[in-house]
């Protein structure tokens, strides 16, 4: 008896999960092909971080229009194409800064800043720290 009731649960289990997952609405297909171009987009960004990327450039790899990649970027990441950009460059900042001895002048260069002033305003106002205090933090950790 013991074990009826221990089947019978495993099977009422398989059943909900069956169930949840049948009745859970899918993505429609456009939305799943729209976040495939944008991960290979943003993939992109994080490996040419210093590459002069806008809209159009973006739009145009993903096979959009830009006012299409626009509304799409909006409703998938919340955020406007741009500040995407601008998140993955400050990510990819921060994690040199984190990790290596490589001066400002360089991760500026390297993330798409002309010089270390420009980059290290970016800086801060993305992480509300300046990259030098940001990496002292982090030896500091």
């Amino acid at each position: 008896e013991a074990m009826a009731d221990e089947s019978e649960e495993r099977l009422s289990g398989l059943l909900l999960h069956y169930l949840r997952r049948e009745l859970v609405p899918q993505r429609p297909a456009a939305e799943r092909e729209a976040r495939l171009r944008l991960t290979r987009i943003w993939n992109m960004v994080r490996n040419a971080p210093a590459h002069d990327w806008n809209v159009g450039a973006l739009a145009s790899e993903a096979h959009m229009s830009p006012g299409h990649f626009n509304r799409m970027v909006e409703k998938l990441y919340g955020d406007t194409p741009m500040r995407m950009v601008l998140r993955l460059r400050m990510e990819h900042a921060a994690m040199r800064l984190q990790t290596s001895s490589m001066s400002l002048d360089e991760i500026a260069i390297e993330t798409g800043y002309r010089t270390a002033y420009a980059f290290s305003n970016a800086f801060l106002r993305y992480s509300g720290k300046r990259p030098g205090r940001f990496r002292s933090n982090q030896v500091e950790s």
